[in-house]
């Protein structure tokens, strides 16, 4: 028998996965996460330095409509400690998600 998941009023107040298509919504959806991160309950965790990234702005800016070709964001539930990706390509329009994954990125 696979044990019940405790509870998290963190998580379960955040949408486990939003597509998105447009840039009104990514702006929208970082908008909404930003008081997580102001408040504590999620924080953002860097990049490993294997993936060549490009150093990312503030979650902030990007609320503010300011982002560059790529958006790639890694947080943690600080309550649970899930894990939780934004990740969208900005530069030709393709789109990207909000998405919870597990320690192990999947």
């Amino acid at each position: 028998m696979e044990p019940t998941p405790i509870p998290c009023p963190t998580c379960d107040s955040l949408a486990p996965t939003i597509e998105i298509h447009s840039p009104k919504m990514l702006q929208d959806v970082a908008a909404s996460l930003v008081p997580y991160l102001r408040d504590g309950r999620l924080e953002e965790i860097p990049w490993d330095e294997k993936f060549l990234i490009p150093e990312q702005r503030a979650l902030a800016d990007i609320a503010e409509g300011k982002w560059d070709d790529l958006v790639a964001l890694n947080f943690c539930c600080t309550r649970c400690l899930s894990h939780y990706e934004l990740a969208v390509e900005t530069y030709h329009g393709s789109g990207g998600r909000w998405r919870r994954v597990d320690a192990s990125g999947k």
